[in-house]
């Protein structure tokens, strides 16, 4: 093949081939890959199929990424700075449920996660507080 085009019958081939799909003298595969194309015309081929989905994936993969703006992760000092609360407190409140993501034996916190935990949890309790506080 060159510049796209095929070479004219009875010309040396001078593309390189893989040695799965060697030519004869007749330029035919062995193996029958191509079904009768020539293997350069089947791998310019293949190759423009790979590349556009590359190109395909890329793109989705811009999107999804631009969609969803990565989330900054929060350690638990920084969590409890932005509590206002102890460490021992984090603690108790990770036993609870509240939510962490574990890399390795370090937790670390979607601060905006842990504030709608906080709100979801506190509305529960004050009727659970009530009902114990008017019992006794």
């Amino acid at each position: 093949m060159r510049d796209g085009k095929l070479s004219p019958v009875g010309e040396p081939r001078k593309a390189r081939v893989a040695p799965s799909i060697r030519t004869t003298e007749s330029s035919r595969p062995l193996n029958g890959a191509s079904q009768g194309r020539p293997v350069d015309s089947l791998s310019a081929t293949i190759r423009a199929a790979v590349a556009a989905e590359i190109d395909r994936l890329r793109d989705e993969l811009t999107e999804v990424v631009s969609a969803r703006p990565l989330k900054r992760l929060i350690d638990r000092n920084e969590l409890c700075q932005s509590l206002g609360v102890s460490a021992p407190i984090i603690r108790r409140l990770e036993d609870d449920g509240m939510p962490m993501v574990r890399l390795g034996e370090v937790g670390r916190y979607d601060l905006d996660q842990v504030l709608q935990w906080l709100e979801t949890r506190n509305a529960v309790e004050p009727a659970n507080g009530e009902s114990q506080q008017n019992g006794s």
